[in-house]
């Protein structure tokens, strides 16, 4: 869980909301803060965002089994403005997102989403500091997997990790992470490393089985040596814990294990990491529990880019906290690849792949299966105006349910801004 901004842990005791959005408060603040400062001697650019978006699906509850699949259609508004500021050694980044969405056909709901991410960093000559904020407030649980892009991007945190698949429960998901990270250059080939992830999930006017509060707080370590200028090897640790307020499941873990990045041309990176996962895990209610885990995890990433072609592909295991109650053990393989056809019409299309289950006995879903497939087209209308298509397959399969799902959907937009010049959340 090293690379993956989704990683989240914690220390002990419970952490309180109050407690929780103070510390958020005082994330963004501080970036703020420091973007005032750089302001006055840094160049600033500000890029808006506003979509207009239709959607249809024929299963948006993703309903397995014998239960009713809602047909949904209905339009959405996203606003977003993305403010950077950067000097030679500095970038801040602010970016606020609202999605406003009215929904028809066996239910009608309206929706209001909202986000803020924050990012900033300073480089020495030989050391670099940054600091990540990562706010969300969603009116729906969803299992939206595919509008998380790869993690790198903003906002491609917590929702990955945490969601839970179940869409047939209405309420809130309010998220706070924040990671603070520090690294040092010790000789002009090797460098230190360390991180601090924060998370906090509450699940808010949602029945019993819709989701579990959780905090959840990392600590990492890195050595990493470059051998030449393709080739870099490391090694990590981390050790965090995830604890709940329902039934006070706490859970202990430790990680290691050692890393590769590798550059065999200007176009293509490979990135992987291999290791052990530990977890001791123990419940007060309804009766005293205790359960310990080993298991090797690793993953491989590569990624491509021409001047026509972004290629990107994923695959590996790691295991994240979650809002079943306990951390899940998640497979997973995904492939995206984004196309320039003409000067203007770019195709994109994009497989993903998920099965997931608890580490424990104490979770409420036992195993999920996840499936999505995507395949769009853009046309850059103007430098700034463009407008998109997009055919999707979902499939879902809890195994501790009878059937699967299927749903099938597809959107139409038109936006002005993006993207390419804000990454958003879709």
């Amino acid at each position: 869980m090293r690379c993956r901004p989704n990683c989240e842990h914690g220390v002990a005791g419970v952490v309180t909301r109050n407690h929780v959005v103070r510390k958020g408060l005082g994330a963004l603040l501080m970036l703020v803060g420091c973007a005032h400062w750089l302001a006055a001697s840094a160049a600033t650019s500000v890029q808006p965002e506003l979509a207009l978006k239709y959607d249809y699906t024929d299963n948006q509850n993703l309903a397995e089994g014998l239960a009713a699949a809602e047909q949904s259609y209905g339009g959405r508004l996203l606003a977003a403005l993305e403010w950077r500021n950067f000097t030679e050694r500095s970038e801040m980044l602010l970016l606020p997102q609202i999605r406003l969405s009215r929904y028809r056909g066996d239910i009608e709901e309206s929706r209001s989403d909202y986000y803020l991410f924050a990012r900033g960093k300073y480089d020495w000559q030989t050391a670099r500091v940054g600091l990540l904020a990562d706010y969300s407030r969603e009116t729906k649980l969803t299992s939206d997997l595919a509008d998380v892009p790869f993690p790198s991007d903003p906002g491609a945190g917590p929702p990955d990790q945490t969601d839970t698949g179940i869409v047939t429960t209405r309420g809130y998901k309010e998220t706070l992470y924040i990671t603070p990270d520090v690294a040092w250059d010790v000789t002009e080939r090797t460098s230190l490393g360390a991180r601090y992830d924060f998370m906090q999930v509450d699940y808010i006017d949602v029945p019993p089985g819709g989701g579990t509060d959780f905090t959840n707080n990392e600590i990492g370590f890195t050595v990493d040596h470059k051998f030449t200028q393709r080739l870099t090897l490391g090694v990590f640790l981390t050790a965090g814990k995830y604890q709940t307020d329902v039934n006070n499941v706490q859970t202990d873990y430790q990680e290691g294990g050692a890393s590769l990045t590798y550059k065999p041309s200007e176009q293509t990176i490979v990135e992987a990491d291999v290791g052990a996962h530990r977890s001791d895990t123990s419940s007060s209610a309804p009766a005293a529990v205790e359960e310990n885990l080993t298991d090797p995890f690793g993953w491989l990433q590569w990624t491509y880019r021409a001047p026509r072609d972004l290629w990107q592909f994923y695959a590996g295991r790691s295991f994240d906290p979650s809002g079943n109650g306990t951390l899940s053990r998640r497979d997973q393989a995904r492939f995206d690849w984004d196309r320039l056809l003409t000067e203007r019409l770019t195709s994109t299309a994009g497989l993903r792949w998920i099965q997931s289950e608890s580490t424990t006995i104490l979770g409420i879903e036992t195993r999920r299966d996840y499936g999505r497939a995507q395949l769009g087209l853009r046309w850059l209308m103007t430098k700034m105006l463009s407008v998109g298509a997009m055919a999707t397959y979902t499939y879902q399969d809890f195994y501790d349910r009878p059937g699967s799902a299927t749903a099938w959907g597809a959107s139409l937009d038109m936006t002005y801004g993006g993207p390419g010049n804000v990454r958003r959340r879709r």
